[in-house]
C-alpha cells in the first residue's frame, strides 16, 4: 500500500471509499465503509457498514457495527435473514442455498437498522464494541471496553457496559465554538509554523481568526475506492 494509505487491511464484500492519509493495519473491513482523513487504527480491528470521520483513533480490538442476528425470525443463524450466506461465510455452499430465505418483510428485515456513524475527533479505547445505528458525536471518547449501544453526543466521554456518560471534554461554551468551527474540514498547516493544540480556546481563537480572514484553507484530501 502506498504512503498515503498506510497499513494492510482485508476488505470482504464490500466497498471502502477512504480518504488520505489513513492507517488501517490489519483491520477487517465489511460492507459499505467511509473513513476520513488522518484517522487510524490500532491492530486487529473489525469494521462493519459504517461512516468514519476525520482524525478518529481507533483502539485495538475494536469492533464496529459488528454483525447481529434477529431474534424475532425462526432461527438467530443467518439462513434465515441472509439469502446470500455471506455472514455465515456459505456463499458458496449448495446446502445453505437450499434452506435459505427467500423474501424477508421490510417490517423485520434486520439490516434496515442503518449505518453506524462515528464523527470527527472521536477516539475509540481499545476492545469497545460500536453496535449498528449508533451515531457517536464529533470529539466524542469512548472508553476501553465499553459497549455503545445509544448514541453518544458530541464531545462526550462514555464508557461501561452499556456504555452511559462520564463526563464531557470541555465547558458547553467551547464545544458550541469546536462545533460551529468544524476545524477537521480545514488545512491545519494553515496555522503556520507556530502550532500549539495544548490550548484549546486559544487554538480556536486562531482559526476563527484565520477563517474570517479567508486564510484558513479547506483540506482536500486525495480519495481513494477499494470494492471485493
Amino acid at each position: 500500500m502506498c504512503a498515503d494509505f498506510l497499513g494492510k487491511f482485508r476488505l470482504m464484500h464490500g466497498q471502502l471509499t477512504a480518504e488520505a492519509p489513513v492507517n488501517l493495519s490489519n483491520t477487517t473491513l465489511r460492507g459499505t465503509i467511509t473513513i476520513g482523513a488522518f484517522s487510524y487504527f490500532s491492530y486487529s480491528c473489525e469494521v462493519g457498514a459504517a461512516d468514519i470521520g476525520r482524525y478518529c483513533s481507533v483502539g485495538q480490538h475494536t469492533l464496529i457495527a459488528p454483525g447481529e442476528h434477529p431474534m424475532e425470525f425462526l432461527s438467530t443463524h443467518p439462513f434465515s435473514s441472509d439469502p446470500s450466506g455471506v455472514s455465515a461465510g456459505m456463499s458458496d455452499n449448495d446446502d445453505y442455498a437450499r434452506i435459505a430465505c427467500t423474501g424477508i418483510s421490510q417490517r423485520n428485515d434486520p439490516r434496515r437498522v442503518g449505518i453506524t456513524r462515528i464523527g470527527h475527533d472521536v477516539w475509540i479505547g481499545a476492545r469497545a464494541i460500536i453496535l449498528h445505528g449508533v451515531t457517536v458525536g464529533h470529539g466524542a471518547v469512548v472508553a476501553a471496553g465499553a459497549v455503545v449501544t445509544r448514541n453518544v453526543e458530541p464531545y462526550a466521554i462514555v464508557g461501561g457496559v452499556p456504555a452511559a456518560p462520564i463526563r464531557w471534554r470541555f465547558p458547553s461554551d467551547l464545544r458550541a465554538q469546536l462545533l460551529q468551527l468544524e476545524w477537521w474540514n480545514y488545512d491545519l498547516s494553515s496555522l503556520g509554523e507556530s502550532r500549539d493544540y495544548s490550548d484549546v480556546a486559544a487554538t480556536v481563537e486562531r482559526l476563527k481568526n484565520l477563517k474570517i480572514t479567508g486564510a484558513l484553507k479547506p483540506l482536500t484530501p486525495r480519495t481513494s475506492v477499494w470494492t471485493a
